[in-house]
């Protein structure tokens, strides 16, 4: 039987040497800016909203700059994009 042949790529953050994380913290920024909002990603991914808060926290003290763009909500809701 003739097996298919998938493409397949992984895709990382580094800042140097060091690996700033893979796939799952890709994804969460991904998604932030697909829905414009944090909540939003948290919700579309099965994350609470305070560990994806954290995850973004933790990229942005490891960078020295930050990710994400934010608008307080109100009736309608806050929204966040990437810089």
């Amino acid at each position: 039987m003739v097996r298919e042949l998938k493409p397949e790529v992984k895709l990382w953050l580094k800042k140097g040497e060091r690996s700033l994380g893979g796939k799952g913290r890709m994804e969460l920024l991904l998604a932030i800016e697909r829905e414009g909002s944090l909540s939003g990603a948290a919700r579309k991914l099965g994350m609470s909203y305070r560990h994806a808060w954290g995850v973004v926290r933790g990229l942005e003290r490891e960078l020295g700059f930050r990710l994400l763009r934010t608008e307080r909500g109100g009736r309608r809701g806050g929204r966040s994009s990437l810089t």
